[in-house]
């Protein structure tokens, strides 16, 4: 098992490949829609909570898919 904050994304930008979220999960098409909200943002105005309100989830589903899919590191790439 590999630690994800070492990971590096060949395509951060695109939906991962299946299984290469964390414990082996798959990024569904709703999940990397979310994650094109997340990473279009300016880096100076990124928040989970507008992802929240933009798609109509509560932050805490967006906060476990940023977790679960690697948003962070993947938008800093």
């Amino acid at each position: 098992m590999h630690d994800a904050s070492h990971q590096k994304f060949r395509h951060p930008w695109q939906r991962l490949l299946p299984k290469q979220g964390k414990d082996g999960t798959s990024e569904t098409a709703a999940h990397y829609a979310a994650f094109q909200k997340y990473y279009l943002m300016p880096p100076g105005e990124r928040s989970l909570r507008k992802v929240a309100q933009q798609v109509g989830k509560s932050e805490t589903w967006i906060e476990q898919l940023s977790s679960r899919f690697h948003w962070l590191e993947r938008a800093e790439q």
